[in-house]
């Protein structure tokens, strides 16, 4: 079976994981599940077409290595372009290079992710599709009340009702799929993560010097400035305490000179995934609203205890029952850094948590799963079609 995967990736990501060179390729956009997805689905015999667009192009770029055909779609976004410019037609041109690469693609399935451009282009060629939904338009328009969400909704709107097959990352999403014109089931397929098996678990108790880590940007989804306030009161009481901050403008530079905090900026996924491996004691999740929240997913399959939000989406079912985590009203300041110096004191509570998160991440997130589970539902759609 040869599958085209399509949404957004990072070019280091797979250069990394799936062992690529790619040469001059250009560099993709941001990490996403569709990386490991796709190493995936490679070690388990599948042929591999991969698309996404890119903003840095002026034409389609391809790269066909070692059985892996890489496509690279122009975008006209920053810094040549401002959002505004592929919003004003709905994203026409982008969507029309898609669907020519599409169209062309000798694969016998269709991936899209995300329900936006990428889900357009695929509802629009004649081959079977699968389309995830990883977002809500209505939610995310409620967070950024701006005409570019507005245009982004619209798409979803226009992409939705059309779609043949369907899956979404956690239950919380699936039941949002009605409100955007798709009334057909929804499957729930969790990202998959992978799950390294050198890192210790339980973790090493942080009995003096816990490393905390946070990744969003300074945008009031992410909330950040909670988890901020919250360490105020951590350092308070654990004077050794590091908060390292991950994410566009979470850099030294921008947040300034505070006690502990050490802002990274944005970094590659594996740079990220390292430190957690090797430094982080617990992450702190204070968004406001996630579908999955795929770091949470990262962190549990390290053995790192998670605090997060209970009422924030798809968190809660990220975390799972004694998967971990400790759910707080992530608004509250006092309730993170209260949830986080209870885990970290308490050396038995803390390996407890340890080794749940890493047993659940097993159970439930581990990328081979969630491949098996697509590579069923790929041989249904392509049964129902012939």
């Amino acid at each position: 079976m040869r599958v085209l995967l399509a949404g957004p990736f990072e070019t280091e990501a797979l250069r990394s994981t799936l062992s690529l060179r790619l040469g001059d390729a250009p560099p993709g956009s941001v990490q996403t599940p569709i990386v490991p997805l796709a190493a995936s689905l490679r070690q388990k015999g599948l042929r591999l077409e991969l698309v996404t667009l890119d903003p840095s192009i002026d034409k389609i770029q391809k790269f066909d290595e070692d059985g892996v055909l890489v496509t690279y779609v122009p975008m006209r976004g920053a810094p040549r372009h401002r959002a505004r410019v592929r919003s004003l037609d709905f994203f026409a041109k982008e969507i029309a290079g898609l669907s020519l690469i599409m169209r062309e693609s000798s694969a016998d399935i269709i991936h899209a992710h995300w329900t936006y451009e990428y889900a357009e282009a695929a509802v629009r060629t004649p081959r079977p599709h699968l389309v995830t939904m990883h977002d809500s338009g209505w939610h995310v328009l409620w967070f950024f009340r701006n005409f570019y969400r507005l245009i982004r909704l619209m798409m979803m709107l226009r992409v939705m009702p059309r779609a043949q097959r369907m899956t979404a990352v956690s239950p919380y999403i699936a039941s949002l799929a009605r409100f955007h014109g798709h009334f057909r089931n929804v499957a729930v397929i969790p990202n998959g993560v992978h799950l390294p098996g050198k890192v210790p678990i339980p973790r090493g108790w942080p009995a003096e010097n816990p490393v905390l880590v946070a990744v969003g940007d300074q945008g009031r989804l992410k909330n950040i400035q909670a988890a901020l306030e919250a360490f105020k009161e951590i350092r308070c009481s654990m004077q050794g305490a590091e908060l390292h901050l991950f994410g566009p403008q979470l850099d030294s530079e921008r947040l300034g000179r505070l006690p502990g905090v050490i802002g990274h900026g944005a970094v590659s996924h594996d740079r990220l995934m390292q430190f957690l491996s090797e430094r982080a004691s617990l992450l702190i999740h204070p968004s406001l609203e996630e579908t999955f929240g795929v770091i949470i997913a990262e962190a549990k399959a390290r053995g790192i205890p998670c605090v997060a939000g209970e009422r924030s989406g798809g968190v809660p079912f990220t975390c799972g029952v004694d998967g971990g985590c400790e759910l707080v009203d992530v608004r509250s300041p006092g309730a993170i850094s209260r949830a986080t110096i209870e885990i970290l004191m308490d050396r038995k509570r803390y390996e407890k948590m340890s080794r749940a998160a890493r047993l659940d991440a097993e159970s439930r997130f581990d990328i081979v799963k969630a491949t098996d589970q697509y590579i069923a539902l790929y041989h249904r759609i392509l049964t129902d079609y012939r």
